[in-house]
């Protein structure tokens, strides 16, 4: 069966020599030295600017040397800089799901220093691509995104208003918008206020492992 250094294999054998790809890396469970049954993969490449379509073809047919592919997410763009794609292979893993993040050359980007969710594994870095940064909060950015999560903190009676209507989908939708995510986004500020916001639901691992304990007592 396919597993995740199959994958990881793949990749690296095809861009290692590709010059238009500066790095490639993982972040997630296999960047912490976590990786389980009901892990993925999350891989990042840095390109050449322009070819960040052209590579992701490329990715997808290194991954079809490995087998036929049963799951091709259209392209995603989740900002400017970069472009996201998921695949599967049939036949390995059902939680084996491949995303894959293209970001251009040009992208400033950088590291926080000492982030515990920050920590890639680098498959290879050709060009200095990953860097690092010390942890500098802005206060007046903080200022903003903190009114821009109490600004939508204080829609959560649209949660409310939906139930009632026997509007059950579009009650889920505003939990998610005006709840889970502003309570998430308060829990990276509190716990990594230097990193930027990403929409994410997902908490930072610092806050997951000090918060856990009393979420489990919240459903016992």
């Amino acid at each position: 069966m396919v597993t995740q250094e199959h994958v990881i294999d793949a990749l690296h054998a095809r861009f290692k020599d590709d010059p238009l790809v500066f790095a490639l890396w993982l972040e997630g469970s296999d960047a912490f030295d976590r990786v389980d049954e009901y892990s993925d993969v999350d891989v990042v490449m840095d390109v050449e600017d322009g070819h960040e379509e052209a590579t992701l073809s490329h990715v997808e047919d290194a991954l079809r040397t490995l087998g036929d592919l049963d799951l091709v997410s259209p392209v995603g763009r989740p900002n400017q800089h970069l472009w996201h794609k998921v695949f599967h292979i049939k036949g390995s893993s059902e939680y084996l799901y491949i995303d894959v993040d293209i970001q251009r050359h040009s992208r400033d980007f950088s590291f926080i220093e000492g982030d515990p969710d920050e920590r890639p594994r680098v498959i290879f870095d050709k060009a200095q691509v990953l860097r690092f940064k010390p942890a500098e909060a802005n206060a007046k950015e903080l200022a903003e995104r903190l009114h821009r999560i109490k600004s939508f903190f204080a829609q959560r009676t649209r949660v409310t208003k939906y139930l009632r209507r026997g509007l059950f989908l579009e009650a889920w939708a505003s939990y998610h918008r005006c709840v889970l995510q502003p309570l998430v986004e308060l829990l990276r500020l509190r716990y990594r206020p230097a990193a930027p916001t990403t929409g994410s639901s997902t908490p930072p691992t610092t806050s997951r492992r000090q918060c856990g304990q009393k979420l489990k007592d919240c459903f016992r």
